[in-house]
């Protein structure tokens, strides 16, 4: 049975958002002015009338939560407790949508997931959460919101995705405790994470026999941040058994860890409501300088072009499907990200390139798809381009 978490959250939110309507009803009632509700409500812009009541109710509890984070260590457990607010327990019998969770302790535990109702085996989803590299949880939020997702496409879609690997990678620990840090799960270096995820690649291509053109790379935040400098790699190998890969989805990526071609003045901070500047320093004190600069996607990519004319048209042998809120505090780093693509994506594989965008929505904003009618097209849509060619 679900949790009684979720049960809460499913039967208080709708009625939240009843009486956030009452309010606002009464609100222009009483008020000479016509103003509506943005993401903060604090501004005014009636551009953002289309938003849902829900959204707008989200955005706004959001903005009222303290989300202050003073400890690595803390930050991090918090989300290393596996909880069941928004979605059932993925093998639920009854609301669950997977047929069989299983942890797969040569991957540092990372979940092999068998989605219900797939008779026979489709696309396979490699999985990479987020959490700012110090912090996440395989089976958090994220990953259960792409579960639920799939469940949803499956029902229609003819092209299913029949199991998701969600990989547990090593989470950047704070230096004043790399002494004494367990390794298996904890690194000083984002070279880990990435080899934690490349290994669960190739787990999928020499252990599952799965070919690279049925594997869908999917990634939050950080975790999208991995999974493109993995495919960097891949498409440079010149073996057609890694790459290309059937898609490619980046919720969220952090385009420029280096802050050095999208400065930090940059950074939308009037949109803070979940990246908070001491979120951020925590995670800048934790990743190294070097890191910081060698995991640039942008970095990467100008590097990439100087060194092989055909970097793009391998790149776009793969399909890619890019994911962001215009109004998210990173906006600005994958706008660059995105114009700089379609300025190399040609009128020949011009369908490789897909940017799905919502107004007015938080960073990761799809994960919440349960309860939000922008995250719930959002995440629908994403899906349907992974599965679909």
């Amino acid at each position: 049975m679900p949790s009684f978490e979720y049960l809460l959250a499913r039967a208080i939110f709708p009625l939240a958002v009843f009486f956030y309507v009452v309010y606002q009803w009464l609100k222009q009632l009483c008020s000479s002015c016509d103003r509506y509700g943005t993401l903060y409500d604090e501004v005014e812009d009636t551009s953002a009338a289309q938003l849902s009541n829900e959204s707008r109710l989200w955005n706004l509890l959001l903005r009222r939560r303290n989300l202050k984070r003073n400890s690595v260590v803390d930050y991090r457990m918090e989300t290393r407790i596996q909880k069941n607010r928004f979605y059932p327990k993925l093998d639920d019998s009854w609301f669950g949508c997977a047929e069989k969770v299983e942890k797969i302790e040569k991957l540092r535990d990372s979940y092999w997931i068998t989605m219900k109702n797939c008779e026979k085996r489709g696309k396979v989803m490699l999985f990479a959460h987020g959490g700012g590299f110090i912090s996440g949880n395989p089976l958090g939020l994220d990953a259960q919101s792409i579960m639920y997702g799939i469940e949803q496409v499956n029902k229609t879609s003819k092209v299913k995705c029949s199991h998701i690997l969600s990989i547990e990678y090593r989470l950047v620990e704070d230096p004043a405790h790399h002494e004494n840090m367990d390794r298996r799960m904890l690194t000083h270096s984002l070279t880990d994470q990435l080899e934690d995820c490349k290994e669960c690649f190739k787990y999928l291509i020499e252990e599952k026999g799965i070919p690279a053109q049925d594997i869908i790379l999917t990634g939050f935040s950080a975790g999208a941040c991995h999974l493109t400098m993995m495919a960097f790699q891949l498409m440079n190998y010149g073996d057609l058994k890694v790459w290309p890969v059937h898609s490619i989805a980046l919720f969220s990526p952090p385009c420029d860890t280096s802050a050095k071609i999208v400065t930090k003045e940059e950074w939308k901070e009037e949109n803070v409501i979940v990246l908070t500047r001491d979120m951020m320093e925590l995670i800048d004190r934790c990743i190294s300088e070097s890191d910081r600069d060698n995991f640039s996607i942008l970095s990467n990519m100008q590097q990439l072009e100087s060194q092989d004319s055909e970097m793009y048209s391998k790149f776009f042998k793969s399909k890619w499907i890019i994911n962001y809120s215009k109004h998210e505090e990173m906006a600005p780093g994958m706008e660059y990200f995105v114009k700089l693509l379609n300025s190399k994506v040609s009128n020949v594989n011009k369908d490789k390139l897909v940017v799905i965008t919502e107004d007015y929505q938080f960073h990761c904003y799809p994960v919440v798809h349960c309860l939000i009618p922008e995250s719930r097209r959002t995440m629908i849509s994403v899906l349907q381009q992974c599965l679909n060619q």
